[in-house]
């Protein structure tokens, strides 16, 4: 893996969804693949590149790097467009949480999806 390419998963680990940066996975497998078999230029890549795109549009930050003996490693990173929250990773903090909801999978998971949309209400995007 290149320093390049160590220091930006990093910061996408910081500001992409866990989901999203799955699909981005598979994503840029089957992206990877067109290209390598000379169809930059088919339907298929061209119906995969809008969501590559829209994957990378927070990814931003910066990345502290140590390279010692051909080897990179992560020292820090920190990023504005981070979705990790100190006082939301803390169940006690949420002020609309309620413990009995813990059952209810649809309300956990939409915890991450209001938090989606508040980045893009302040990003000025509607949705």
């Amino acid at each position: 893996m290149t320093i390049l390419r160590l220091a930006h998963v990093s910061i996408e680990g910081l500001v992409l969804d866990g989901r999203v940066r799955s699909l981005r996975d598979n994503l840029s497998k089957q992206w990877s693949e067109l290209v390598y078999n000379g169809l930059y230029f088919s339907p298929e890549a061209a119906f995969l590149q809008p969501s590559l795109d829209f994957a990378q549009q927070r990814v931003n930050g910066e990345v502290r790097l140590r390279l010692y003996k051909g080897n990179a490693y992560v020292l820090g990173r920190s990023s504005q467009e981070k979705l990790y929250s100190e006082e939301d990773a803390s169940m006690d903090s949420l002020d609309t949480f309620d413990p009995s909801e813990t059952t209810g999978f649809i309300t956990i998971q939409a915890i991450r999806l209001k938090k989606y949309g508040l980045q893009m209400a302040n990003a000025g995007i509607k949705l």
